[in-house]
């Protein structure tokens, strides 16, 4: 520091925080101010002047409170550096500080009262600590040093500031030297004067038990005596059902804090008292205060969640906490507010109340005498059961609100679950349906709000019985097996009744179709399975499940969501169906198809195509009299040409309004998504099938009626009415043709090929779309096949490389600015590349292929990237074309790299500069040992010619970010690693084992690692000097 003496540092200090505080203050003066005090608070004067001028007077508060800061940081951080007989001194002037400013100066106050605390831990030779404090401090300031002195090991600053040690180690052994206290403290706090605390009783019951609490948080309050204990814990219960909102707070604080880090026995002293908090809560519900209500019932659930032995006991005061619970469990659902958290007041309840039944369970099974008996446990749930469904009836929710959304619902239902499990489906279903009739007797009609409530009690029993079926955990054998099988059965047939209600119920009858549908989803799979493989009727469920959500399905007025619930039950049960392998009759086919026909969304048209895919691909390959796959794949495509060709220019234009082009335009797209996901399905359902030596069978007739389409598809392309959404269906079903049927797509590919290479080359953000096809072609052609298109192949991927998007990637802002595209175009390089000798052995053994040569300059200006995708995709591209060049098969390979030499080492410079480097070192340090694996012309050596690019490369970075001798440095360490790299290549070459002078190799080298090393410590140097 310039000022040597403390009178000249004060000075500058309190300048400094006033240059910061001030608005108009410039940047300049306001960095230079901040630096200064960075400096000024390492410094040893700092103790000096921060003890001087919190001693003085006519300071400006902000000069204080950061003087006291300093002074906290310096004592949590330098205290080793002070002489021992520097720290009474140090000690007294915390001492007078804190009784000086306390009164109109809080928040230095409190500073200096933490530092203080930070003096106690690190000054272990200091022994009469509260003796000398109170002493020293008022009560109040002695309070407020007692609150922050048992939080003080736990602040994470210690675990870095002391050396050879963690953080846990230094928090215990903080809490080592503060516990004995705690007897102490406890006494203090019950015998200290109120009006010495705070002005008022009650703030200072507050006070008084914030610090309680924070002892209580370190876990040392047992070793107090009981009388005391018994004071505090009485007047935290008192203030958890006081009305005045601060001493609420402070109670229940306090309350919540006793019970999770105190022993058990600590907790018996709360018992007495517990039963009283639910009135409470239900009593702060119904007057509207929520918050306070939650507050109420996350005490007495937390308590119940700690006791859950005494809960779940037969004594008088586990009946007075079961009672307690169901009344919280209970609090009314139709009430309009809700606390701030969002959540409905009886979830917490609900909770411990499912907590309870899973605790009861083993108990139950075995007859403990501990715990309630069968008869008591049974009756307890039964009547929380009855009060939950009468909860459930009586929740208001609007007419677009789904039921599944409500959190109470979901609590609900998860209670419910527990309760099923416990009782047993068959005496839980009973007791639900009573309001309907019970299992057998339906009732004539119901409320909609009853019918709703017991729907949610059947999904919860659903999921029980669910896993019972597949014989989860909890499920006891073939007996209960079989069991929960017939109670599905009937399930399902209820169901079947109820639903003939659901259209005279209004506007409730979405949301009851939703809860059926849940019902359906959690039970037909898990059934369906069962039947199918043990010989059942499982072909008779799913007929059902069709039937079902097929009336749910069928009319103009069907609510949109329960469509797509319908339609999505369907693709469950027909997934099932299609892992048995189980027969598809012509009517089950037949009815799906007439409902996708039916279909008022696309959305819910696609999970239908989705399931009769999936019936289609369980249709054997020959037999007797099966249903025609050709038919039902032509009926379900059927419309795909008409609406193309109303998109085709010809056409568009004799539309009457924008609206129509729309409407086409969505039925085409969705149309055409139907084709590709048929399309899929079905060379699923022939790998599958092992039936690629069948080739005259028409495995992909999807294939072959988009194929059929084609013309109609390149008008559709060429219309400007056709939407970007359709065009890239179009790319995807091109892209799946090719892939599942080529010999189908032959015929078109040309125009495949030069519609995607059209599309890539207007740099649009769908690129990546129309490159699939052409990735397709590389990879799927063959022999004659790629001789005879290698031409239209070739053409479609030069207009790509010589398009101006394309063109624009050689510069680095080019693949930030879109790197959608350039992704994409990297992407397609790479396919080339891995298909090098295959194409030029097709293309008449030409020495070039388009995008490989200017790939190389593409991909080493992306690597330098910010976007990390971008860069990863051009290292990855590099990569793959230097491979292709090292084979002997690849005709110029080499000569193009060593053109491109200089601009990839650039590139792989470039590239450590750039955002997030040394996620790139390792592919940066794998390009290089792949580039000494190449010859270069004139006899030039791979190590000679990667220096001098490299070299080069260092002298063009930008002037000032690296020093000549770095430069000189790290371009001779790299150069001599990489001589390394040729050379250990060279030897296992010579010792006659040619494989082991591979890359892969190489890589696992101790030579790679230095190499690596190097660097990834440029990279760490520089990684924010990013360029």
């Amino acid at each position: 520091m310039d000022d040597q003496h403390s009178e000249g540092a004060a000075r500058r200090m309190v300048q400094a925080i006033s240059t910061l505080h001030q608005q108009a203050t410039s940047s300049t003066k306001r960095a230079a101010a901040n630096a200064w005090l960075e400096s000024f608070e390492q410094s040893a004067v700092a103790w000096q002047v921060c003890i001087e001028l919190l001693q003085g007077t006519g300071q400006p508060y902000p000069a204080l409170l950061y003087a006291a800061h300093t002074l906290r940081n310096k004592i949590r951080k330098q205290t080793q550096s002070l002489a021992s007989g520097s720290l009474p001194a140090l000690r007294d002037s915390l001492a007078n500080g804190i009784n000086r400013h306390s009164a109109e100066l809080q928040p230095v106050s409190l500073q200096l009262c933490i530092a203080m605390s930070a003096l106690v831990l690190q000054w272990t030779e200091w022994v009469d600590v509260l003796q000398y404090l109170g002493c020293r401090l008022t009560a109040s300031n002695m309070l407020m040093l007692l609150e922050y002195l048992p939080q003080e090991p736990s602040d994470p600053v210690y675990g870095k500031i002391l050396s050879g040690s963690s953080a846990y180690e230094w928090e215990a052994q903080s809490q080592y030297r503060v516990r004995p206290w705690s007897q102490e403290v406890i006494t203090w706090l019950t015998q200290v004067k109120l009006e010495e605390l705070a002005p008022s009783a009650s703030q200072a019951q507050c006070r008084q038990l914030n610090c309680f609490a924070a002892w209580v948080r370190l876990g040392a309050i047992f070793e107090a005596e009981t009388h005391h204990l018994d004071q505090l814990i009485g007047l935290a219960f008192q203030l958890t059902t006081s009305g005045n909102k601060d001493e609420f707070q402070a109670g229940s604080n306090t309350v919540l804090d006793v019970l999770e880090y105190s022993a058990e026995e600590l907790h018996l002293r709360l018992m007495p008292l517990m039963p009283q908090i639910p009135q409470a809560a239900a009593q702060a519900a119904t007057s509207r205060d929520m918050d306070r209500a939650e507050r109420l019932c996350m005490v007495f659930t937390q308590f119940c969640d700690y006791n859950v032995s005494t809960l779940g006991s037969p004594s008088d005061l586990g009946n007075k906490l079961r009672n307690g619970l169901l009344q919280a469990a209970l609090i009314p659902a139709y009430l309009d507010a809700e606390p701030t958290s969002g959540a409905p007041v009886a979830v917490g309840p609900l909770a411990t109340c499912q907590y309870l039944a899973e605790h009861l369970q083993t108990p139950l099974k075995h007859n403990s005498g501990d715990m309630l008996g069968p008869q008591d446990t049974r009756a307890f749930f039964l009547q929380l059961l009855h009060g939950l469904l009468t909860n459930l009836q009586s929740t208001q929710q609007h007419e677009q609100e789904q039921v599944t959304e409500s959190p109470l619902r979901e609590a609900c239902k998860d209670v419910l679950a527990a309760v099923c499990q416990l009782l047993g489906p068959e005496q839980f279903l009973q007791t639900v349906l009573q309001p309907v009739g019970g299992l057998t007797d339906h009732a004539a009609s119901v409320e909609p709000k009853v019918l709703e409530a017991v729907l949610v009690a059947i999904v919860a029993a659903a999921e029980v019985i669910s896993s019972s079926i597949e014989g989860a955990e909890g499920a006891d054998g073939p007996q209960d097996e079989t069991a929960a099988q017939r109670i599905a059965n009937t399930i399902l047939q209820l169901l079947l009744h109820l639903s003939s209600w659901s259209s005279s119920l209004g506007q409730c009858a979405a949301r009851i179709q939703l809860v059926e549908l849940e019902v359906m989803q959690t039970l037909a799979p898990a059934l369906m399975h069962h039947l199918a493989a043990t010989g059942g009727q499982a072909q008779d469920l799913m007929n059902f499940v069709l039937n079902k959500t097929g009336q749910l399905l069928q009319g103009h007025k069907a609510d949109t969501v329960v469509s797509m619930s319908a339609a999505r039950a369907i693709v469950q049960v027909c997934e099932v169906a299609e892992t048995h392998n189980m027969p598809m009759p012509v009517s089950t086919l037949d009815g799906l198809l007439q409902l996708i026909q039916q279909a008022t969304t696309c959305d819910v048209e696609q999970e239908l195509a989705v399931a009769l895919a999936l019936c289609l691909s369980c249709i054997p390959i020959r037999p007797p009299a099966s249903p025609n796959r050709q038919h039902y794949v032509s009926g379900l495509l059927q419309s795909l040409p008409t609406y193309l060709q109303q998109l085709a220019p010809q056409h568009s234009a004799q539309l009457s309004s924008d609206q129509a082009v729309s409407v086409s335009a969505a039925a085409a797209s969705s149309s055409l998504q139907h084709a590709r996901t048929l399309m899929m399905f079905m060379q699923s359902w022939r790998d599958t099938q092992h039936c690629h030596d069948q080739p005259h069978q028409s495995l992909n007739p999807a294939a072959e009626a988009f194929v059929s389409c084609w013309p109609l598809v390149e008008q559709a392309l060429s219309s400007h009415a056709t939407p970007v959404a359709v065009k890239d269906r179009i790319a995807s079903c091109c892209t799946a043709a090719i892939r599942v049927h080529l010999s189908c797509s032959l015929p078109v590919l040309p125009g495949m090929l030069q519609a995607a290479a059209g599309a890539v080359a207007t740099g649009s953000s769908s690129a990546h779309l129309w490159t699939a096809p052409l990735a397709a072609a590389i990879d799927q052609l063959e022999g004659q096949q790629l001789n005879h298109l290698s031409r239209p192949l070739l053409e479609a991927l030069s207009i790509i490389d010589k398009s101006a998007p394309a063109q624009s990637l050689v510069d680095r802002a080019g693949g930030d600015t879109n790197p959608d595209f350039a992704i994409s175009v990297l992407n397609l390089t790479i396919t080339v590349a891995r298909n090098a000798i295959k194409l030029q052995a097709g293309n008449g053994a030409s020495s070039s292929l388009p995008l490989l040569d200017s790939g190389l300059y593409r991909a080493a200006a992306c690597a330098a990237c910010n976007h990390k995708d971008v860069a990863s995709c051009s290292l990855t591209c590099m990569s793959s074309i230097l491979e292709a060049s090292s084979s002997s098969s690849f005709q110029s390979g080499e000569q193009m790299v060593y053109r491109a030499g200089q601009s990839i080492v650039q590139g792989l410079l470039t590239a450590l500069l750039a955002v997030s480097a040394l996620a790139r070192v390792h592919k940066v340090c794998n390009i290089i040992v792949e580039m000494t694996g190449l010859s270069y012309p004139g006899g030039q050596t791979p190590d000679s010619c990667i220096a001098g690019w490299l070299h080069t490369s260092i002298q063009q970075l930008p002037s000032g970010l690296m020093e000549t001798q770095e430069q000189v440095r790290f371009a001779s360490e790299c150069s001599t690693l990489v001589q390394s790299v040729v050379a250990e290549r060279k030897q296992s070459i010579y010792a006659g084992s040619p494989g082991t002078a591979n890359n892969k190799t190489l890589q696992s080298s101790t030579v790679f690692r230095h190499l690596k090393k190097c660097i990834r410590d440029f990279a760490e140097c520089h990684q924010h000097d990013v360029v």
